[in-house]
């Protein structure tokens, strides 16, 4: 295992060592103290097989921080190093959901090739509804703009689970829906 310059004197720390220190920031979803360990990690120790999974866990910080090009370059280098790893297809439905929340122009590329490589997907109905709106905005984007007041409506609409609060109240719990009115 490779090793790191640790701020202790005397003593080392493996690269194992300070991917659990990231891992433990993730887990308490520290995202920021996470991101800044990760790029560490990866810094310091380029080569080490380690560094893989730092590259997934950064690009899954970068998400959570809402910095949509960092985790769109953690996700492409972790994808360009992982080539067995169990969290491959999260990785690319990643790219998927980035795109799309961003408007790329390859969005609708990346949802068929997520499709065509995992057709089993459990996340294959997201993928599918993405793509869905990212063609109707392309052919009818009046159309499309009505689903999209339809929705952000339905959701704030009482129902019985939310024990008949109104639709004003929601609007409040959800900014999003802002844009229903």
């Amino acid at each position: 295992s490779a090793w790191v310059a640790c701020p202790i004197a005397g003593h080392a720390q493996t690269v194992s060592e300070k991917m659990q220190a990231a891992a433990a920031d993730y887990r308490q979803q520290d995202w920021a103290q996470a991101k800044q360990k990760f790029t560490q990690v990866i810094a310091e120790s380029p080569a080490s097989p380690g560094t893989v999974a730092a590259w997934f866990y950064l690009a899954e910080a970068e998400h959570q921080l809402k910095n949509w090009e960092g985790a769109k370059s953690g996700y492409q280098n972790f994808l360009l190093l992982a080539q067995d790893h169990p969290h491959r297809e999260l990785a690319r439905f990643r790219l998927v959901e980035l795109a799309y929340l961003t408007g790329s122009s390859d969005a609708v590329q990346l949802a068929e090739g997520f499709l065509k490589a995992w057709p089993e997907s459990s996340r294959r109905g997201e993928v599918l509804g993405f793509l869905g709106q990212l063609r109707l905005i392309r052919t009818e984007p009046e159309l499309a703009e009505r689903v999209e007041l339809y929705e952000c409506r339905r959701r704030a609409r009482p129902d019985s689970k939310s024990g008949g609060r109104s639709a004003r109240r929601i609007y409040r719990r959800q900014p999003d829906a802002r844009n229903c009115w």
